[in-house]
């Protein structure tokens, strides 16, 4: 049966693309929940896992009974998740909710333990956060599995369609134990003996914490009292993979006398495993070659030991997409703080990061014993941490620190007239040289505006290109991984051939891992805006269109960019007239912006003198730190080269007029009054800083070049002394200018 209970949060007041990033790496995230953490009265959390909407489920007890709850990506409480955002579920005993997953349709796989015949506790519920009823009939189900004291400690899920099945592993009390469940919550009889596998490692009470899915093995890790101790197992049927260590098993000496335990495990992708815990006084990392033996290019002995203060643990470990190692866990004695830890891929401590490797911070109060009991790290590089404080570790926290910078920050160049875009990547801090030429369009002579994006959610940017003005608008996505293959063959966005060109941006508007792409007409067309998703079927598919201006009667075209200005977690919309227009923005709150009811961060504003009429460009990034997105505006054509530079945080809490007038940035770019071009921007962080740089290009007419604003350097009266000078069309003169994203 299934218990409600109150919902225990306590109260606060209420990431998003490549033009946005978080306002400082290695330290807590002002834009989630409340100074970066979200805490939870009486339900100490022990799993957290993410959706691919960018949704945080985690899990813990309250009580006695398994708790769930669901958040938003900023770290709001979800309350369409069961009504009020937390499920309890009893087994009937007293129950431990241990880990989660998540399936690929989106269900939620949880397990523990129940005090009922002390077995293995199970259950799944929907994606609303209801029980499922396919999964045994109930949503629920308990295993037994033999012994007295039975846990399952660790979940995952097979990969392929949501049928392939549920692994879990845990103890009987004795032995290592992992259980092969069928998606409808029958035990695999192929799999060990009815389902169910377990594994002597030499101990009389050895625990397995720890579980992942290399390949079409499955690897479990833990303790045996004594020694880390792992196991890999054929996931067909269960038997000790012969290939691993020649006997499936493996132990490894960590230090301690007795204490040595494995609670965090990962599969880097050469097949690597790196296995994290304690030794009873450090932290303890090691790491395995794909076959089982010690990995000696790491640390040289293929293990590591971190000493942060008293006795510290690591109880999890993710991998960035760089190879580089994050440890999280908890450090000191009575008082201890959560702490992550982050490796060099040869495992070093990384100096990059926070200039020690290590962060620590409290995440419930000064007195109490903080334990980062998991973690799951987000594509755009931001770690969620769930864990338990308090005095006797009875509350729940979430915490989120952003660790990478979002993307690899590459920039888009085009404006000559080969229907060829540049692809700059940051060396050094610097973009330096071009690292691709990019095209979808054939022998067109047509110049093309492109901005980079991950459209299709592998972790690697991909270039957008639509058409500029004097042929038909066609837009395209070619892969970021070869900058060749096409994702989506260039197609008309608006029909009827419209011929005065586009522009586009990028942002992951509903957070699930995929930049949407956002496409509106240049000169001729009406304030229109288009969003478009690459869907995991493959399709291109238009998830929204509607009017940006409020004057569908406007033909001037609209330009548009993206990010977080409200520090809500998601990508907000600016939409700025085009040419003949005053310089008139619009910002939408992206939360909105895939509804029928689209809403206002603030009342529509004209970022320069309203009497001009050649429309304004506009970008979105941090450039002061705050968490919050600050917004750049250019001239358009026929305008000098100013840019003006607003905060984000003042424009939404004080007005338009107030943040105009305390820009963060007012100049003229290169000090040139006199061009008559206008400027084309965007943002990036290419230095790493954690604010984002600015990058302005020349307009219409004028000899083309591109600089590069280091945020750094911002704040001071003026231009910037801050910057670098890129000329990818050596100084030629383009009709249209010069487009950067």
């Amino acid at each position: 049966m299934v218990r409600r209970k109150p919902r225990p949060f306590a109260p606060r007041l209420e990431s998003l693309e490549s033009r946005e990033t978080p306002a400082a790496l290695a330290a807590l995230d002002p834009s989630f929940a409340t100074a970066g953490k979200e805490s939870i009265t009486g339900a100490p959390f022990t799993g957290v896992a993410l959706q691919s909407d960018g949704r945080i489920v985690a899990v813990g007890t309250s009580n006695t009974d398994f708790y769930v709850a669901r958040f938003n990506p900023n770290g709001t409480p979800d309350t369409t998740f069961d009504g009020d955002g937390v499920k309890t579920i009893d087994f009937g005993g007293t129950d431990h909710a241990n880990a989660v997953a998540i399936e690929p349709d989106g269900k939620i796989v949880i397990v523990g333990s129940t005090s009922k015949n002390n077995d293995v506790a199970i259950a799944r519920l929907t994606i609303t956060g209801a029980l499922d009823a396919t999964f045994n009939g109930t949503g629920q189900r308990t295993v037994d599995l033999g012994g007295t004291a039975e846990s399952g400690n660790a979940v995952a899920i097979l990969p392929g369609a949501s049928s392939s099945g549920i692994i879990v592993a845990g103890t009987t009390g004795a032995d290592f134990a992992v259980i092969h469940l069928n998606d409808n919550g029958t035990l695999l009889s192929g799999f060990g003996t009815g389902g169910i596998k377990t594994i002597d490692l030499g101990g009389a009470a050895d625990t397995a914490n720890a579980l992942a899915i290399q390949g079409s093995s499955i690897v479990a890790a833990g303790t045996n009292g004594v020694d880390f101790a792992l196991v890999r197992l054929n996931g067909s049927d269960g038997t000790l993979d012969t290939s691993f260590n020649t006997t499936g098993k493996v132990t490894i000496d960590m230090g301690g006398a007795t204490s040595d335990v494995a609670r965090g495990l990962a599969v880097q992708p050469n097949g690597s495993i790196v296995v994290v815990g304690s030794n009873g006084s450090d932290m303890a990392i090691a790491r395995l070659t794909a076959s089982g033996a010690i990995d000696t290019s790491f640390n040289t002995t293929g293990k590591q030991t971190v000493d942060i203060s008293g006795a510290d643990d690591a109880r999890a470990v993710q991998l960035q997409r760089d190879g580089k190692i994050l440890i999280i866990g908890d450090s000191g004695n009575n008082a201890s703080d959560t702490t992550i830890v982050r490796l060099t891929t040869s495992g070093a401590p990384d100096t990059t990061f926070n200039s020690t490797g290590k962060l620590s911070f409290d995440a419930t109060g000064p007195t109490f014993l903080d334990l980062g009991t998991a973690a799951v790290l987000s594509p755009q590089g931001r770690l969620v941490i769930a864990g338990q404080g308090g005095g006797g570790q009875v509350n729940g926290f979430l915490a989120r620190v952003p660790v990478t910078l979002e993307d690899p920050q590459s920039l888009a160049v085009g404006g000559s007239l080969n229907g060829v875009a540049t692809v700059y990547t940051p060396s050094g801090g610097q973009y330096s040289s071009p690292a691709a030429t990019v095209s979808a369009f054939g022998s067109a002579t047509v110049n093309v505006r492109a901005t980079r994006g991950d459209v299709n959610g592998d972790g690697v940017e991909d270039t957008i290109l639509v058409t500029g003005p004097g042929t038909p608008i066609r837009l395209a996505v070619v892969s970021g991984t070869d900058n060749t293959t096409v994702l989506v063959s260039p197609f008309d966005p608006f029909g009827g051939d419209f011929t005065g060109g586009g522009f586009v941006s990028a942002a992951d508007f509903d957070n699930d891992g995929r930049s949407d792409v956002v496409v509106t007409p240049d000169q001729g067309g009406g304030p229109r805006v288009e969003v478009f998703s690459l869907l995991t079927d493959g399709t291109f598919t238009l998830r929204t269109n509607f009017f940006g201006i409020d004057d569908p009667n406007f033909r001037g075209g609209a330009r548009t960019a993206a990010g977080d200005v409200n520090g809500d977690g998601f990508a907000d919309l600016a939409i700025a007239a085009g040419f003949q227009g005053g310089p008139r923005v619009a910002l939408l709150d992206g939360t909105t912006l895939l509804t029928a009811s689209r809403t206002k961060l603030v009342n529509d504003f004209f970022a320069f003198d309203p009497s001009l009429r050649n429309g304004v460009f506009v970008t979105i990034g941090d450039v002061d730190g705050d968490g919050k997105g600050d917004l750049f505006f250019g001239a358009g054509p026929g305008g000098a080269p100013r840019l003006l530079g607003v905060s984000g945080q003042v424009l939404l809490t004080a007005g338009a007029t107030s943040a105009i007038d305390s820009p963060l940035a007012n100049f003229f770019v290169a000090g040139n009054a006199s061009n008559r071009g206008g400027v084309r921007l965007s943002t990036q962080d290419i230095d790493g800083d954690g604010k984002v740089d600015v990058i302005a290009a020349t307009g219409e007419g004028q000899a083309s070049f591109v600089r590069v604003y280091f945020g750094r350097t911002f704040g001071t009266a003026g231009e910037p002394s801050g910057f670098e000078d890129l000329n990818p069309y050596a100084s030629a003169v383009l009709s249209n200018g010069v487009f950067v994203g």
